[in-house]
């Protein structure tokens, strides 16, 4: 009865206690939310770092929690699809967590006390590049402005003096203006005829780089990784890495957003550090795509499909999603004769929060030669007046995932 009496009296105590900025929320917003919100490498504001700078964001910060918004992560991470999770899973709020801000709010966005120390919940592992053997940036310095959009979009071709052919294993991009570097994603120039298409689209003003929206405009170029605001460094798989060609350029994709506090003409320099390992076994992406499709303007729910007939056994380590601006929802199927499993699932895509590869974080999907694998997007074209065709502008779409395999 007396452990009975205690475990009520625990209940109840849990039931009535209030939640508190210092005590109770303060803890998931530095676990959670301050790889962006807060004086950084990369940096997004507001900041969270004391109550003053939270009590008047309390329903937009629980607003943007509880629907997933915030912070950024687009697969879905809750083993809804095909019991997939996905590395990075720390960046989801917990059940647990959701009630907490909820209830903080409900409560009044009561202070708490400073001074009162709370252990931060547990949170994934920031990945480090084991070593760091180039560090390439732009040559010169890029200005952008919040004012004139067609300047947030940029590519920049750059060299990382390659003389021997080896594999990328990590990056880490390394933002020139933190408050606006948002999103970045490398293509790898293998041939002359690439070389030569970027260098001339580089060479059409004198401005740094050449426009460029949804890809790097350059026949040939070759997708190695992205990153995204609030992010540390890319490490691919333990052992595996992307090749690199001796005499390949690069191209660095970068989108700028100006709300992050840099509105106004501002320079950038970005770079970005590379972690080489020659004795690497080769990952490669196999690129899932719906082809040629045409999107009715004016629909709520306008569908792009494509498959891919796999013919050969392969390991799938990770995804890399890719929708433009009208992207709503996105999955990938792996369907045989009697089974169809799902492998990836997009339910609230956000073009330059979730432009990224999503790790496996359980055993990687296999796939065998006779498999199919099925893509699917949803787009909204409401505010359409024109068909959407597929593209690389702003005023086309992509339904495409590139899936980072490795032969076993």
């Amino acid at each position: 009865m007396k452990a009975a009496g205690f475990a009520l009296a625990a209940i109840a105590a849990t039931a009535c206690s209030i939640e508190t900025t210092y005590e109770d929320v303060r803890p998931i917003l530095e676990s959670r939310c301050n790889s962006c919100h807060v004086d950084g490498v990369s940096t997004y504001r507001p900041y969270f770092t004391d109550y003053e700078s939270v009590a008047g964001l309390e329903r937009i910060l629980r607003d943007a929690v509880t629907s997933r918004r915030m912070p950024p992560f687009g697969v879905d991470n809750t083993t809804t699809c095909g019991n997939n999770y996905f590395a990075d899973e720390g960046l989801w709020l917990s059940d647990l967590e959701l009630q907490t801000i909820t209830d903080w709010v409900d409560d009044g966005v009561p202070r708490g006390d400073p001074d009162q120390d709370a252990p931060p919940p547990a949170r994934f592992v920031e990945p480090v590049l084991a070593h760091v053997d180039r560090t390439i940036a732009m040559t010169r310095g890029y200005t952008f402005s919040g004012l004139d959009p067609a300047s947030l979009h940029r590519c920049f071709v750059i060299d990382p003096e390659l003389d021997q052919a080896t594999f990328l294993s990590g990056y880490e991009i390394q933002p020139g203006n933190r408050f606006a570097v948002q999103s970045v994603a490398l293509h790898a120039l293998d041939d002359d005829d690439a070389r030569a298409a970027a260098a001339a689209l580089d060479d059409e003003d004198d401005v740094p780089g050449y426009p460029c929206f949804g890809g790097p405009r350059v026949d040939g170029a070759r997708f190695l990784g992205s990153w995204v605001w609030g992010g540390s460094a890319v490490r691919f798989p333990e052992g595996t890495g992307v090749r690199l060609e001796p005499g390949t350029r690069l191209v660095m994709q970068v989108h700028y957003n100006s709300q992050g506090g840099s509105f106004h003409p501002d320079e950038d320099m970005t770079g970005v550090a590379l972690e080489l390992d020659e004795s690497a076994t080769e990952a490669s992406y196999l690129t899932l795509s719906a082809d040629g499709f045409s999107l009715r303007p004016g629909e709520k729910d306008a569908t792009a499909r494509g498959y891919l007939e796999v013919d050969r056994p392969i390991e799938v380590l990770g995804v890399a999603p890719l929708m433009h601006e009208s992207g709503v929802e996105l999955q990938i199927d792996r369907v045989r004769p009697f089974s169809r499993t799902c492998m990836a699932m997009v339910t609230h895509w956000e073009l330059y929060n979730h432009l990224r590869l999503y790790q496996y974080a359980t055993a990687p999907p296999q796939v065998f030669p006779g498999d199919r694998l099925e893509i699917e997007c949803r787009f909204e074209t409401l505010n359409r007046l024109e068909p959407t065709r597929q593209g690389q502008d702003a005023a086309n779409e992509q339904c495409l995932a590139r899936l980072l395999v490795v032969t076993p």
